[in-house]
C-alpha cells in the first residue's frame, strides 16, 4: 500500500481525506467531523475516552476505513495529527 495524498477534505461535513494505492487501485477516505474539536486538536483526554467508548461498539479498527483512519489520526495515542498519522502509516505498512 502507498501513500498519495493526505490533507484537508473537500467533502461537505469532513475534516481530513487521505489517497491510497490499495490492491493497485487508488482509494480516497473521507473522515472525521468538521464541526468538532478532536483528541489531536486539543480535546479532553475524558472527551478521546468518551468517544472511543462510544465507537467501539460498531467500528472495525483493525481494517483501513473512515472509521479506523478518525480513531488513529484524529483520536490516536497523540496531541498531534503529524504524530499520529505517522504511527498510522508505520502500523498499516503504508510507504
Amino acid at each position: 500500500m502507498e501513500l498519495l495524498q493526505f490533507g484537508k477534505s473537500n467533502r461537505d461535513g469532513k475534516k481530513l481525506k487521505i489517497v491510497l494505492i490499495k490492491d493497485g487501485k487508488k482509494k480516497t477516505y473521507h473522515f472525521g467531523s468538521d464541526v468538532s474539536t478532536t483528541y489531536a486538536e486539543g480535546a479532553s483526554q475524558t472527551k478521546k475516552n468518551a468517544y472511543l467508548a462510544r465507537h467501539r461498539v460498531n467500528e472495525r479498527w483493525d481494517e483501513i476505513n473512515n472509521g479506523s483512519l478518525s480513531r488513529y489520526i484524529l483520536w490516536g495515542s497523540h496531541q498531534s495529527i503529524d504524530k499520529n498519522l505517522k504511527s498510522f502509516l508505520k502500523k498499516q505498512s503504508i510507504v
